[in-house]
């Protein structure tokens, strides 16, 4: 396999772990997987002074951020809202608790980073929006894809 493929490859890995650890979060807190549901949510935010209107954008970047990362739709817009998320996590919530797990930094900080990284780099080849550039490159004459 050529580097090319490989990174392809490897940016495809990234996405489908952060994607999955995002959509759970997000499910969490609609109240698809265990208990509570939105109103949890966003009486547990408002006891740290966090608005409603940030929880639904916290929940709205986990479930549909996550999900998006996934298929590679949208996926730097899903990144810059999970990067957001769970930076604005790190400073309002982990950071007192210092970096080490259950209640450290160390998870919020890596999810952090693994966003910005396909901030920076696309989702890649296998994805949805790599889909939609080459049909564009087909219309329009131009070849970007790959670049």
């Amino acid at each position: 396999m050529e580097s090319k493929s490989l990174v392809g490859v490897a940016l495809l890995v990234l996405r489908v772990v952060l994607g999955v650890i995002m959509t759970a979060h997000g499910m969490q807190k609609v109240g698809l997987i265990g208990d509570g549901g939105i109103q949890q949510t966003l009486d547990g935010f408002a006891t740290m002074n966090i608005p409603a209107w940030a929880g639904y954008c916290a929940i709205a970047a986990e479930l549909l951020g996550g999900i998006g990362i996934i298929v590679g739709m949208l996926g730097r817009f899903a990144a810059m809202g999970i990067a957001a998320t769970m930076l604005v996590a790190i400073w309002v919530v982990h950071l007192p608790h210092g970096l080490f797990a259950p209640d450290g930094f160390e998870l919020p900080l890596s999810l952090a980073g693994m966003a910005i990284a396909l901030i920076l780099t696309g989702m890649g080849p296998y994805s949805i929006d790599a889909l939609i550039a080459k049909k564009m490159d087909a219309a329009s004459g131009t070849d970007t894809v790959g670049r």
